[in-house]
């Protein structure tokens, strides 16, 4: 379903004849994630209302759901953040029974965070949120199609992550 009709495409631009198949190909990309950014970005604040977690908070808990007991600078690597963000979070999340702080059974110099059954509950109720929007907006995509998204949508982000010089 092509839903760009509202948005110029390459190969409406003047001059779009000069540009190669390639570079159409990448404007007509370009142009859909903007738009996609913009939907995501009104999606998140639907999904944040919804569950009750705004997304970073969302992230942390499943952060830590994945990972079990960790410290903030992990937590941080782990979320691609600096840890004045993720130390703000965690106080956050903390003064609302989220997740909890305790000293490492190993090292008590150590504090790793950890999530509390409140906070695993209000996890679980969100992520059901966030499966439900993700049908509704994957809905038109046979498995195949979705599988295909998935991988290319990977490739991006890998792309993204690592800083993909331009040539």
């Amino acid at each position: 379903m092509n839903n760009s009709a509202n948005q110029p495409s390459s190969s409406d631009s003047a001059g779009s004849e000069h540009l190669t198949e390639l570079e159409q190909l990448l404007d007509e990309l370009d142009a859909t994630m903007y738009r996609m950014g913009r939907l995501m970005s009104s999606r998140q604040s639907e999904f944040s209302r919804d569950s009750g977690l705004p997304a970073p908070h969302f992230m942390v808990l499943k952060t830590l759901a994945c990972s079990g007991p960790t410290r903030i600078s992990d937590l941080a690597i782990l979320l691609g953040v600096k840890n004045p963000a993720v130390s703000m979070l965690v106080q956050s999340l903390e003064a609302d029974g989220l997740i909890n702080r305790a000293h490492d059974t190993e090292d008590n110099r150590v504090v790793r965070v950890s999530l509390t059954a409140e906070g695993e509950q209000r996890l679980d109720r969100a992520e059901g949120y966030r499966r439900e929007l993700m049908k509704r907006l994957t809905g038109s995509l046979d498995l195949e199609d979705l599988r295909a998204f998935v991988r290319i949508m990977d490739a991006l982000a890998e792309g993204a992550a690592e800083g993909a010089p331009i040539s």
